[in-house]
């Protein structure tokens, strides 16, 4: 086909060396060139480019291919679209062809653009529009300008629009339902909408986002487009197309919760915000982010849930060596689109002053300590809990600030410091979807993919207090409750006095999955459907995509019990700490009683310790 000459033209013109270069640091090494791999995280390069035969390869992931599957790679696209993006650089106009997954591509771009300006058309000049146009200009405080350059539009109260108008240029019945505009009813996806379009990095549209008007509407506020060649979710920051050069410039980008955050702070100057598309935010995400600058600040809503996404967005960063900083919002608004309708030089100055992340939770841990000890020690916790995920000396610097300002010992935060755990075949599947665990996260993944090892670990009230996070507790007590109902699986095979099961845990691990896994599976689809929070972490810990592809060995369940022990080893120093911090301050006011049950207090942690590293 011709096609196969463009392809061989694409590749003879594309400097393989340029094209890299945006995304990895390279160094000239001999005839070849060298950098840290973007595919993977290492810090001894083992990243090659070949120049003379226009290929890379590294030799940590394996990963390896021409400047067309680099950039499928980096930037996470389809090959079609990745010849289209090299072929437009050099001037090469490909050829029409037959090839399907090509024509696909070219098919939906041309849909969702079409769709997107007949939205836009409605919007601004339709009587159907006029109370869409309405809302957007007088309680979102939109501008034409600003609504002209996302090309917001509006989806009118018409069950077949999007259907009759496609069909009429041209589009099959099965293209239109194939590329996402057509729900399960066969009626339109969006209608009586307000119309994001969803742009790529190189400004194409590949998706919608329709959010309600109407505040008495119970359908979902926000609508997105669902997966497509086009859209992932997971790989697409809304508005990343109209602020990374503000990125680049203010080397920073601000990470909000929603759209119309990210679109108001564009319209009052700040440009360098971008927004995750109705989901929780995601290493690829902050991968894509960390092109064009290696600072990060986050400023989600001012609600529990908002506060927990900058936990996880903190966490995902840090893993990837990235600086991270907080821009925080007064308390009397809900986000920053609230903000700037109320005050937006507020606003434009908090923008302008982001705080370090880490710096910014001292002032809070001194008033916890001096308020509330337990509440501090979880706050505590939760932070190095983050620096687990931090290189080395970024840990050893913090928790060196930490322990100055807090009047703790150096040597004691960095021993509650989580350090990632090394690396096996069911940590490396957990890691191709979410990235880098925390401890209590690995265990509780495993724990997931067979609950039976909960029943080796003692009394469930006792060991929940391990687990600092709320949400992980309740998971893990729920998870507990299951294996015992089903202790019979274990019970039968297990030496008391050895401690230990009598046959090889994939044995045991057969027994589940013939005859629990499938009452298993349902149990986990009723506790995801009654509590959100349990779904939102299963989610975010890899159960779906990686159970399948796991069997239960000695291996994985020896896995289990390290992570175990590091738990317990960093829970019980975190408390130490603690415990020696209140000892002094006891001490000082001379409070025998206090004195007295604090030394108590650490006696019996310090024997728990103790045999914690007896076993191990």
């Amino acid at each position: 086909m011709s096609t196969n000459g463009d392809i061989q033209e694409v590749k003879a013109r594309v400097d393989i060396v340029a094209v890299v270069s945006r995304y990895v640091k390279l160094k000239k090494a001999g005839r070849n060139y060298t950098g840290l791999c973007p595919f993977h995280g290492e810090k001894t390069p083992s990243f090659n480019v070949n120049p003379s035969l226009g290929i890379f390869k590294c030799f940590g992931c394996g990963k390896s291919g021409d400047a067309i599957k680099f950039v499928q790679e980096i930037e996470h696209l389809e090959f079609p679209q990745a010849l289209e993006k090299l072929a437009e650089e050099v001037g090469i106009t490909l050829q029409k062809n037959e090839d399907p997954a090509i024509k696909k591509v070219s098919r939906y771009r041309e849909a969702y653009k079409i769709i997107a300006e007949l939205y836009h058309y409605i919007l601004m000049n339709l009587e159907q529009g006029k109370n869409a146009l309405s809302y957007a200009k007088n309680k979102r405080k939109l501008t034409e300008a600003t609504i002209a350059k996302y090309k917001i539009g509006y989806a009118p109260f018409d069950n077949k629009l999007v259907q009759r108008y496609l069909s009429k240029k041209g589009f099959s019945a099965l293209e239109i339902k194939e590329a996402g505009f057509v729900n399960e009813r066969g009626n339109d996806k969006y209608t009586d909408r307000l119309m994001f379009p969803i742009f790529d990095t190189g400004g194409q549209v590949v998706g919608f986002s329709g959010r309600v008007i109407q505040k008495e509407d119970i359908r979902p506020k926000y609508l997105n487009s669902a997966e497509s060649i086009l859209f992932k979710k997971r790989f697409t920051l809304f508005g990343l197309n109209f602020a990374k050069d503000a990125i680049s410039k203010k080397d920073m980008a601000i990470i909000c919760e929603g759209q119309l955050d990210a679109i108001t702070s564009h319209q009052v100057g700040v440009e360098h915000v971008v927004a995750p598309l109705g989901t929780g935010l995601t290493d690829t995400q902050i991968s894509l982010l960390s092109r064009y600058t290696k600072n990060i600040a986050f400023c989600f809503d001012n609600d529990q849930a908002g506060q927990k996404s900058v936990l996880r967005g903190v966490q995902l960063a840090v893993a990837q060596d990235l600086s991270v900083y907080i821009v925080s919002l007064p308390p009397d608004v809900k986000d920053i689109d609230d903000l700037i309708q109320k005050r937006p030089d507020d606003w434009l100055d908090r923008a302008s002053h982001p705080q370090e992340y880490f710096q910014s939770q001292i002032a809070t841990l001194k008033g916890l300590m001096k308020k509330d000890v337990q509440e501090f020690e979880r706050n505590l916790h939760q932070i190095t809990e983050l620096l687990g995920h931090a290189p080395e000396l970024k840990q050893n610097i913090v928790a060196k600030q930490y322990a100055e300002a807090l009047g703790l010992s150096f040597q004691g935060i960095l021993a509650a410091i989580q350090k990632t755990l090394p690396p096996t075949f069911v940590r490396e599947e957990m890691k191709q979807k979410q990235g880098v665990l925390s401890t209590s996260e690995y265990l509780l993944s495993l724990v997931l993919l067979f609950p039976m090892v909960t029943l080796l670990m003692g009394k469930p009230e006792k060991i929940q207090n391990y687990f600092i996070i709320k949400e992980q507790r309740e998971l893990f007590l729920e998870l507990c409750f299951f294996a015992k109902k089903h202790e019979h699986l274990v019970k039968s095979v297990y030496d008391k006095k050895e401690r230990r099961v009598t046959v090889s845990w994939d044995t045991i691990y057969s027994r589940f999955a013939n005859e629990v896994s499938l009452d298993f599976s349902r149990w986990i689809a009723e506790i995801s459907e009654k509590k959100p929070e349990a779904a939102e972490l299963i989610e975010r810990i890899g159960l779906s995509d990686s159970s399948a592809n796991i069997v239960i060995s000695d291996d994985v369940v020896t896995d289990f019990f390290r992570a175990w022990t590091r738990l317990k080893r960093q829970s019980i120093a975190l408390k130490l700490e603690v415990l020696r911090k209140e000892l002094s301050t006891a001490e000082a006011a001379q409070n025998e009683e206090a004195i007295e049950k604090l030394q108590a207090d650490l006696s019996l942690y310090m024997s728990e310790l103790k045999k914690i590293e007896k076993h191990t």
